[in-house]
């Protein structure tokens, strides 16, 4: 029974940490592409004037793809961690 908790918290602690990590560099990505491609800094407050309600919605589209598709990822690569640590030895 002990060993059912602990490979579920090995699972919870991988999927936590690689979803962490890949949303920030999905971020990271996504903010460096959008200055390369517009020359602008991309949006960061909506309620500022030099910000174009098309900027933020494009970005905010491309930022939350970005992040959604890190999130995948990260979530098959935690199983896949965790069915190595589950694997009997």
């Amino acid at each position: 029974m002990a060993d059912t908790s602990n490979e579920t918290m090995a699972m919870k602690i991988a999927l936590l940490i690689t979803t962490a990590a890949g949303a920030w560099m999905a971020r990271k990505l996504i903010t460096k592409a959008w200055k390369t491609v517009s020359g602008n800094d991309a949006p960061q407050d909506p309620l500022n004037n030099e910000s174009t309600l098309t900027g933020i919605v494009a970005f905010g589209a491309l930022a939350g793809a970005a992040t959604a598709l890190s999130r995948v990822l990260a979530s098959k690569g935690a199983k896949k961690f965790s069915g190595r640590v589950d694997a009997p030895r």
